[in-house]
């Protein structure tokens, strides 16, 4: 499995598109083979494929990167605001039971 995988990589990294676009097409006219699945294992043996391949790969990383840092900035902004806010309700409670000869432990 693996020499065929290997040969069908090597044989399309000589093909243009076209060529692999009609192989494709013949493959599944003529053998019931997906064209799609077909057309990538030949596609996959091209340099311009593999680049794209790791650009793709690349950009996703990237924004899934920035996305979680943005969560991680945002959940922490949120965190600090409620630690404020619940200091400063604690503070008001304190003054309250203060004010009103009750004292805290």
């Amino acid at each position: 499995m693996e020499e065929f995988l290997m040969t069908m990589q090597m044989a399309g990294a000589t093909l243009t598109n076209e060529q692999i676009s009609e192989l494709g097409t013949e493959a599944h006219e003529k053998f019931g083979i997906n064209k799609d699945i077909f057309m990538f294992l030949l596609l996959s043996g091209r340099d311009d494929f593999k680049k794209w391949v790791h650009e793709q790969a690349s950009r996703r990383l990237k924004k899934d990167l920035r996305s979680a840092y943005a969560q991680t900035a945002e959940s922490e902004k949120k965190e600090k605001v409620l630690n404020e806010w619940l200091a400063g309700f604690q503070g008001k409670m304190q003054a309250a039971h203060d004010i009103h000869g009750e004292s805290r432990p």
